[in-house]
């Protein structure tokens, strides 16, 4: 494991030691705080990243005119609305839903896998 050394500025340093102090459930040191803090970006990033190919996925078999598998059409709406609560639910929350959907007998949408 490598020591990487960062400077902050004090303002930003009190901002983080804070946030570091009202962990949950106990305090944690400052660099502990910030590596955790890093490391939830980058997962986020990659998240995000996987929206984006979604979205592309989505414009393009609505360009095409291909809609839903089922006949009906996507609208804006409905891809907004979908990007939104995936951009805020957790995994966990995504494999319920999917769950749920299954036992109705309705097959999860999922975006293609060759990218």
């Amino acid at each position: 494991m490598k020591v990487v050394s960062i400077r902050l500025s004090e303002a930003a340093t009190a901002r983080y030691q804070a946030l570091a102090d009202q962990t949950w459930p106990s305090p944690i040191a400052l660099s502990t705080y910030l590596k955790k803090r890093l490391e939830e970006g980058d997962a986020i990033a990659e998240h995000l990243d996987s929206l984006r190919l979604d979205i592309r996925d989505l414009a393009f078999d609505v360009g095409r005119g291909h809609g839903l598998p089922d006949g009906g059409q996507v609208d804006s709406v409905a891809i907004e609305t979908l990007l939104l609560l995936r951009a805020i639910a957790n995994p966990q929350h995504v494999r319920m839903v999917h769950a749920e959907l299954q036992r109705q007998g309705i097959t999860p949408w999922q975006a293609e896998t060759s990218r």
